[in-house]
């Protein structure tokens, strides 16, 4: 026993030493220096911590980790349902000693640390030698497709793979209750911590489960059936853990969707252009320590290396060198060992394919131009992913390369082990020793990402955070921007620092998910929507923007910006003079009556205007200058009324609680249909709409009413397309309703 636990030790220390080499100047050293006090911090880096901080705070204070964040995206916040937020659970070791960067540090390297440690249990599990399991729990747990992603730390939990690969193998072949028992916990923690900490791990998770149960019930469907049946009571043991545990997701779960829209992208989401390449695979990243310089030289002279980055999809000199081999001696290949790394191998293969996108790519080109403008394409297995729910919002092929790499070292694993049975010791130490070698020049990153120090503007935001008044904030550049779009200037992404030392809501922000109608909503808005076109230096690149007419916005709106103003608060707006743009704002801002009242370093300055705390009552779903009170589920305005989605909803604001009466004149679409309507997300009254134009009274108690602005919400129990109810009609938009006057009376 002391002998293992020795044995053990010294892998953990062999694998702490290899994170320390590779990791020590860009994540260890912050635990001597934090980074973040200078701002020498990635923006990504900078919303990462945020959000993680924002999360750790709700599970401290016992409340549902999942619920919205309201600081951010004002007025609407961020659902976190279908963002990375379960980083923040490992916050929880950390966070109490260290700062959000430095706690973030270290969960990035314990979390490789984590992935080697489980990757050499796996395989030990799996019967796989000390020496092999050490070699290839080394390389996984640093695989090159890290490289690749400095800047994006979410994708450093790769230790979920082996240890939910470990638990189940335990579970099936322990005899042991307490190991069963273990494993029934266990099993279903790792896969919904999965589902909470990286949505593509998830999805590489949950291919893995399918494919793996497909392939048993296809070679061993009678050993599987009663392999369920001698252990049936863990496997509803399972079940109800993972019910258990998933509960306060499913709840936020199912206000997002009743609420909110899911976020989705258009067409294929940019799988298309984010596929790998065919060739991709053998193409290293420019950011290895040792012969990244050399690829960043020909990345400046080939356009098709050059755009490698959200396709990149290299799996390292090991695994390349050992499925060459794997070719090229196939048929010395013992059988035993080819039955042992088919189902490996097939998985290897399964996301190698998935990586490449909807249509094979060959050297940068996905299709061959025929006649008549007709494009020749081949298409791949991820075709069927993209027309399922959920999975279909897959943005990037490429990020599923680490689900390849993983079962493509199982497989480097078993012919390892193949290889050194019979050999000489001797032989076995120079081979390990190559593989090493091969394993620190390949796998090792640059020291650091280089990011310069930069001071922010902590005096503004101090100033800012002494005024206790209810009010939201502005910073010029701001972007508005997910994984998919952008509106405003794409790299303004650090509006969370200031955010984190003032503690008020913000006007946009940054997130891997906004829903479309919150992205239109500040397009439409005549002060959001304004500035945001002014400060987008690459707005007739910008897909999302409307450039035939960005002549109607080439003088502002003064009358519709001081109402959005007004209902949203802007009481503070941060600007950074340093772009081209700097007068024609402060031309705007001024004519809005703000005053410039402080400047501080690298050409921050504060404006500030005094709130008018005016009411708004009257939503008028005809007239464009009421958009800022017009949430989700809104087509354009028709010559008298507004038509609505099965889902929509309206805002108004109030200056204190008091009972009201809500008005709405309108109709339904088609036939009568049952409405529900919630205030705040509080269900207040019932009814069924008429198909004739009707008014109808709904009194609001005041302890549904907040100070500020409160939002309303129509939920139709169903939506009616007109091509498919109306004779000749080919209006696919699904209607609910039709709204002439929506306004709110104190009672």
């Amino acid at each position: 026993m002391k002998k293992k636990f020795l044995k053990g030790f010294l892998i953990f220390g062999l694998f702490l030493a290899v994170s320390l080499l590779f990791y020590y100047k860009m994540f260890w050293s912050e635990l001597f220096f934090d980074r973040s006090t200078v701002g020498a911090v990635y923006g990504e880096t900078q919303a990462t911590e945020w959000g993680m901080q924002n999360i750790y705070d709700n599970l401290i204070q016992g409340k549902n980790p999942f619920i919205p964040i309201k600081s951010i995206l004002y007025p609407f916040g961020l659902d976190l349902v279908g963002s990375d937020v379960g980083f923040a659970f490992n916050f929880i070791f950390f966070r109490p000693f260290l700062s959000a960067h430095q706690s973030l540090a270290m969960i990035v390297v314990f979390s490789l640390i984590l992935a080697s440690c489980g990757m050499y249990a796996l395989l030990r599990l799996m019967d796989i030698s000390a020496m092999t399991s050490f070699l290839i729990a080394l390389a996984y747990g640093n695989m090159t497709f890290l490289t690749a992603r400095l800047g994006h730390l979410g994708y450093f939990v790769i230790y979920l793979f082996p240890w939910f690969f470990y638990f189940c193998l335990l579970f099936i072949k322990s005899e042991k209750k307490f190991l069963k028992i273990l494993s029934s916990l266990l099993v279903p923690f790792i896969f919904l911590m999965t589902l909470w900490q990286n949505m593509y791990y998830f999805i590489i998770l949950s291919i893995a489960c399918i494919f793996f149960a497909i392939y048993f019930l296809i070679y061993k469907h009678k050993e599987l059936f009663l392999f369920i049946k001698k252990n049936l009571i863990y496997f509803l043991l399972a079940i109800f853990v993972f019910s258990l545990l998933i509960i306060p997701w499913l709840k936020m779960l199912y206000q997002t969707l009743l609420f909110s829209e899911a976020p989705k992208g258009l067409g294929w989401n940019g799988a298309i252009e984010f596929s790998s390449d065919l060739f991709g695979i053998f193409i290293p990243g420019s950011d290895n320590f040792y012969y990244g310089k050399f690829i960043s030289k020909l990345a400046k002279n080939s356009l098709f290396i050059g755009g490698i980055f959200e396709n990149f999809n290299y799996p390292g000199i090991i695994i390349l060198t050992v499925y060459f081999a794997l070719v090229l001696f196939r048929n010395k290949i013992p059988k035993k060992i080819k039955e042992s790394i088919r189902p490996y191998l097939s998985a290897s293969i399964l996301f190698f394919l998935l990586t490449l996108g909807p249509f094979l790519h060959i050297a940068g080109q996905w299709f061959i131009q025929l006649e008549e403008g007709i494009r020749l394409v081949l298409p791949l297995p991820f075709v069927i992913l993209h027309y399922i729910p959920f999975i279909g919002n897959i943005r990037a092929p490429g990020r599923l390369s680490v689900g390849m790499t993983f079962f493509a070292y199982i497989v480097c694993a078993y012919l390892f082990d193949a290889l050194f049975k019979g050999k000489s010791k001797k032989f076995i130490i120079f081979f390990s020793i190559l593989v090493l070698t091969v394993f620190i020049a390949d796998h090792r990153p640059i020291n650091d990402i280089g990011v310069a120090p930069y001071s922010y503007p902590k005096k503004i935001y101090s100033y800012i955070g002494q005024d206790k008044d209810g009010f939201s904030v502005l910073e010029i550049p701001f972007s508005v921007r997910d994984g998919f779009t952008y509106f405003g200037d794409f790299n303004s992404v650090g509006i969370t620092i200031g955010q984190s030392y003032y503690k008020k809501p913000v006007i946009t922000g940054y997130s891997g998910r906004i829903p479309d109608y919150v992205k239109q909503y500040y397009q439409e808005d005549p002060f959001i929507g304004y500035l945001g076109r002014v400060i987008d230096l690459n707005i007739k690149s910008n897909p999302i923007v409307n450039t035939l007419n960005l002549s109607d916005w080439k003088e502002p709106d003064i009358e519709g910006s001081l109402n959005s103003i007004n209902f949203l608060d802007i009481k503070y707006i941060i600007v950074k003079e340093t772009y081209p743009y700097k007068q024609k704002v402060e031309n705007f801002l001024e004519k809005l009556n703000y005053k410039k009242i402080m400047t501080d370093v690298n050409h921050y300055v504060l404006y500030e205007r005094d709130l008018t705390n005016k009411k708004f009552l009257n939503i008028n779903p005809v007239n464009e200058k009421s958009r800022q009170l017009l949430g989700m589920g809104w087509y354009a305005s028709e010559k008298d009324f507004r038509w609505s989605n099965r889902r929509s909803s309206i805002m108004f604001k109030t200056d204190s609680k008091k009972n009201l009466v809500l008005h709405l004149e309108a109709a339904s679409f088609y036939k009568s249909i049952p409405l529900k309507v919630f205030i705040n997300k509080k269900l207040i009254d019932q009814l069924v709409m008429d198909s004739n134009f009707k008014k109808y009274q709904l009194e609001i108690s005041k302890n549904n009413i907040e100070n500020g602005i409160n939002t309303v919400y129509f939920i139709f129990d169903k939506g009616y397309q007109p091509s498919k109810v109306i004779s000749g009609n080919l209006d696919e938009r699904r209607l609910s309703s039709q709204f002439k006057k929506i306004w709110l009376d104190e009672k």
